[in-house]
C-alpha cells in the first residue's frame, strides 16, 4: 500500500497523514473527522482498545460525562458541603473532611455504649483545669476510682486512704491504721508519762495484782524510796512466814492471828521458821464462853531459840477478868518451826487471839 499506511490494519485503527487523519473501517481506510459527532454505536474493534478524545467533551444523554482531568472543574458546582463537612479544591483535587466538634456530635447523641478515654494529662488545680472540665453536676452510677485527692469547696476531701495523714500524734498517742483504712487512735501512756504530767489523784487508787511479798523487791507494789502514810495502814495480806496476817520490816515481822478451839487438848495455834527469826514477842488474849459469863485473859510471851533448836518460852505481863488461869502456853520446835500451843482447862468455845513481833537472826 502506497503513502505508508499500515499492513494489516484493525477496524478503528486511525493513521495520521499530513494533517489529515484516516480511519480504517475493516473495507477502506475514510478520512477521520475530528469535530462533534452523533453516533449511535462506536465499535473499538475485539480485545482492549482505546479511544482518544483530542478535545472537547463527551456528552451521554444530555449529561457531560466528568473524566479525571475535568473533575476539579466541575466539583465546586457538583459537591456541597454538608453537616460537619467541609469541600475545597486543592491541585491533586477536590479534598472533603470532617468538620465535626463534641457539640456537634453530641447535638446529635449523647450517649455511648464504647469506653471513653481521655488520654490528656493535665493535672486539675481547680474547677477550670485538669483533663476534664465539668461545669455542671456530675451524676455517677457506680463505683469512682480517683488517683489523686479530691477537693469539695476549695477543701481536700479526706478518705479512708488520706485520713490518716490528717493526724499528728501528740503525747502518749500512736496511731495507726490498717488495709481497710481504719485509723486506730492508741493511748501509749506509761506510769512515769502519767505522773510527770500529774503526780497527785483525789480518787481511790487500787492494785489488784495479787503477788506476794517476801522482801522489798518482791509483790504487787514495790517502793524503792520511803512510804509516807497520813491515815491508817492496814494489812490483810499473807506471807510464806507465820500463819497470820503479817507487816515485814527489815529485820523484823508483825504478825497476827486468831483461832477458834472448844476442846481441851493441846492445841497448835501459832508457828515461824527459826532459820528466819531469833525470838518472838506474843500478846495473847484468851475469850472463853459469851455473855455475862464470859471469862478473859491476857498476857505476854517471850519465845528465844538456841542453834540447837531449843526454844526458851516465859511468861510476863498476865491479866484476867478475875477468874483465873483459862489455859497453859507452851512452845518446841519441829521441823526447824516453832510451834505455839494452847492447852484450855474448860471444854468451851475459845478463841484466842495473838500478835507477834519477831526479830531476824
Amino acid at each position: 500500500m502506497s503513502l505508508g499506511f499500515p499492513s494489516n490494519p484493525q477496524v478503528g485503527d486511525i493513521y495520521a497523514l499530513g494533517t489529515q487523519s484516516y480511519i480504517w473501517d475493516g473495507i477502506a481506510w475514510t478520512i477521520y473527522v475530528i469535530g462533534d459527532q452523533t453516533v449511535s454505536t462506536i465499535t473499538s474493534g475485539t480485545g482492549t482498545s482505546t479511544i482518544i478524545i483530542g478535545n472537547g467533551s463527551i456528552t451521554i444523554n444530555s449529561s457531560t460525562v466528568i473524566t479525571s482531568s475535568t473533575l476539579q472543574g466541575y466539583v465546586v458546582g457538583l459537591v456541597s458541603a454538608g453537616t460537619d463537612t467541609s469541600v475545597a479544591i486543592s491541585e491533586s483535587g477536590p479534598v472533603i473532611w470532617n468538620t465535626s466538634t463534641l457539640q456537634t456530635v453530641t447535638d446529635r447523641g449523647t450517649t455511648t455504649t464504647n469506653t471513653i478515654t481521655i488520654s490528656n494529662n493535665n493535672n486539675s488545680i481547680n474547677t477550670t483545669s485538669g483533663a476534664l472540665q465539668v461545669v455542671g453536676g456530675a451524676g455517677i452510677g457506680g463505683d469512682a476510682w480517683i488517683g489523686g485527692n479530691i477537693y469539695s469547696n476549695n477543701a481536700l476531701t479526706l478518705t479512708t486512704s488520706s485520713v490518716f495523714g490528717q493526724f499528728a500524734t501528740g503525747t502518749d498517742i500512736m496511731i495507726t491504721a490498717n488495709g481497710q483504712g481504719i485509723v486506730y487512735v492508741s493511748n501509749i501512756s506509761t506510769l512515769q508519762s502519767v505522773t510527770d504530767r500529774g503526780d497527785s489523784t483525789s480518787n481511790l487508787v487500787r492494785i489488784t495484782n495479787t503477788s506476794g511479798s517476801t522482801s522489798t523487791t518482791t509483790g504487787a507494789l514495790q517502793v524503792s524510796g520511803g512510804v509516807g502514810i497520813g491515815g491508817d495502814l492496814t494489812v490483810g495480806g499473807n506471807v510464806n512466814i507465820g500463819n497470820g496476817n503479817a507487816l515485814t520490816f527489815s529485820d523484823a515481822i508483825l504478825d497476827s492471828n486468831s483461832v477458834n478451839i472448844n476442846t481441851t487438848a493441846t492445841t497448835l495455834i501459832d508457828s515461824y521458821s527459826i532459820s528466819l527469826f531469833r525470838s518472838a514477842k506474843y500478846l495473847l488474849q484468851v475469850e472463853q464462853g459469851t455473855g455475862p459469863t464470859a471469862k478473859f485473859s491476857c498476857l505476854e510471851l517471850i519465845v528465844l531459840v538456841d542453834n540447837n533448836g531449843f526454844s526458851y518460852p516465859v511468861e510476863y505481863g498476865y491479866i484476867d477478868s478475875g477468874v483465873g488461869v483459862l489455859g497453859d502456853f507452851a512452845t518446841d520446835v519441829v521441823d526447824n518451826f516453832v510451834h505455839l500451843y494452847f492447852t484450855s482447862y474448860y471444854e468451851v468455845d475459845t478463841v484466842i487471839t495473838l500478835i507477834r513481833t519477831a526479830v531476824t537472826k
